[in-house]
């Protein structure tokens, strides 16, 4: 593993009223057109858990999707002034109402961090709790508020399965019914096979880091690789790599061997 790919800073994160604080602030960032569809509630319920992760680490993304609200809102104000709203349809103020409840249970879920950092670090100080489950809880507890909630205790209570030999996933059941959410765990050092993308990918790091032959990725960063893309992740030797992943087809990998297990891969959507 060369220097370049050690990022033994990348992980040292601490949490503070429901914001992660990585050792650098994310370089990767979701463009503005999702953080406007983000912020007016409009985006798929997969997609607004990677900008809701993202932002818990990302001061700048965090008040550009404040600017956007307060944006909405005074244009929101304005027209009911102007008696804009007189000649609209009844399903309209729905909609708004419907956005404005989507964008509360969001900052609702980042501004109950603080507590629910205080029940981890109760339950991990137990007395009689083992030096592995501290671990996990101490894991469990460097997640975005939004994540957590779909973890139940700790990550290790997710069923877990192995996607090659350094590389487990586990489905998480966000809601979204067109695409498969997932959290994918990379041992130290390691890498997962070299491999395409059959449609949209959207990946958000959470913990550790890892690099391909672009560049490296540390928490917080947020990629959105398109179809035909080809990379092959490896994490950096100090920690496991722990991300969120959203897709709306399988991957595919390329290499001789590996490209045999094609035919069997699948998404897992949230059932209906």
């Amino acid at each position: 593993m060369s220097d370049a790919m050690k990022q033994p800073n990348a992980n040292k994160i601490s949490i503070k009223k429901g914001t992660l604080k990585p050792a650098a602030a994310p370089q990767l960032h979701p463009d503005i057109h999702w953080l406007i569809d983000y912020a007016a509630g409009s985006l798929p319920l997969s997609h607004a858990l990677c900008v809701s992760a993202h932002i818990e680490y990302c001061s700048q993304c965090q008040n550009k999707v404040r600017e956007l609200s307060a944006i909405g809102g005074s244009l929101m104000g304005n027209a009911d002034a102007n008696g804009h709203t007189e000649n609209t349809s009844s399903e309209e103020p729905n909609e708004v109402d419907a956005n404005a409840k989507v964008l509360n249970n969001v900052w609702a879920a980042i501004e109950q961090g603080e507590a629910a950092q205080s029940d981890a670090e109760a339950t991990s100080a137990t007395e009689d709790v083992s030096a592995a489950s501290l671990a996990h809880s101490e894991t469990t507890s460097a997640l975005p508020e939004c994540v957590k909630k779909l973890v139940p205790n700790t990550m290790e209570h997710l069923k877990w399965k192995k996607l090659g030999r350094h590389l487990s996933v586990s489905h998480l059941a966000s809601g979204d019914t067109q695409r498969e959410v997932a959290l994918h765990r990379i041992q130290p050092g390691r890498g997962v096979a070299n491999h395409d993308h059959k449609g949209e990918e959207v990946t958000v790091v959470l913990r550790g880091s890892f690099s391909d032959q672009k560049g490296i990725y540390l928490p917080g960063d947020f990629l959105v690789m398109q179809a035909g893309h080809k990379h092959q992740p490896v994490a950096s030797g100090d920690m496991e790599c722990i991300c969120l992943s959203v897709v709306d087809a399988p991957i595919k990998f390329t290499g001789p061997i590996n490209r045999l297990i094609n035919p069997f891969l699948k998404i897992h959507p949230s059932p209906n």
